[in-house]
């Protein structure tokens, strides 16, 4: 399984339960972009808007043998 690499911002975000429930449903709602992945705004407890993209996941590389 590959690591993946989350900014601490998201982190903190989607470790508040209603957070992640309104991310999943944003991310379900939303539209695929060309090539950009997916465009969800969270506001974080600051009352910042934070805008992620959610890239389209990528298959690993084969190794060459």
């Amino acid at each position: 399984m590959p690591s993946v690499n989350i900014n601490p911002v998201v982190r903190a975000l989607l470790s508040d339960p209603q957070k992640r429930q309104e991310y999943r449903r944003q991310l379900i709602a939303s539209r695929p972009q060309k090539d950009e992945g997916r465009r969800i705004e969270l506001e974080d407890a600051t009352g910042k808007v934070v805008h992620l993209r959610v890239l389209p996941a990528t298959p690993p590389a084969a190794q060459k043998s």
